[in-house]
């Protein structure tokens, strides 16, 4: 299992709610799997005393960032700022992994269903999706092959622009 996101140092109410709520579910996390769990939070200035904990025990270099995420079973995203779809996600369905995401009121284009994502609103659902994903490999099979054809089909940047020009030429 793979989390790893950057502790943002704003200090207000907004970065101090995500980096709490990532904080705990990379303890429940830690606590569940332990040397199952890799990953954590990474600091770009000070470790906030708070987090010492929640230390990422992975490197942060992009490559191997990339060769985690591409070795793990599930991969574990929250949602970014202001509720938003962070980018991770789209780029975990690039990667075609079996994702764990927080459930995120903004809609795609295409909505997503529980076979591309499993979503979770609580680090308790989190933790128990990943015990019932890590029970049944042709599941977590399913799911990532479901979130790669997913992104072929309706986040390439290719396809969508395919289907903006394809619109308004429609329109004209």
């Amino acid at each position: 299992i793979f989390f790893q996101v950057q502790f943002h140092d704003w200090y207000n109410q907004d970065s101090d709610s995500i980096n709490l709520f990532r904080a705990n579910i990379i303890r429940s996390l830690k606590d569940e799997f332990k040397d199952r769990f890799f990953g954590g939070m990474w600091f770009k200035n000070r470790v906030d005393t708070q987090y010492e904990d929640c230390i990422t025990n992975v490197d942060t270099n992009y490559e191997s960032y990339i060769d985690f995420i591409n070795n793990a079973a599930i991969v574990i995203s929250t949602n970014g700022f202001g509720g938003s779809i962070p980018w991770k996600l789209v780029e975990y369905m690039e990667l075609g992994c079996c994702i764990v995401s927080e459930r995120n009121d903004h809609l795609f284009r295409v909505p997503l269903d529980k076979n591309i994502i499993s979503f979770y609103q609580t680090e308790d659902e989190c933790v128990q999706l990943c015990n019932d994903l890590l029970d049944d490999n042709n599941v977590i099979n399913k799911k990532k092959i479901s979130s790669a054809e997913y992104y072929s089909r309706c986040l390439d940047p290719s396809v969508i622009m395919k289907q903006i020009i394809l619109n308004s030429s429609q329109l004209a």
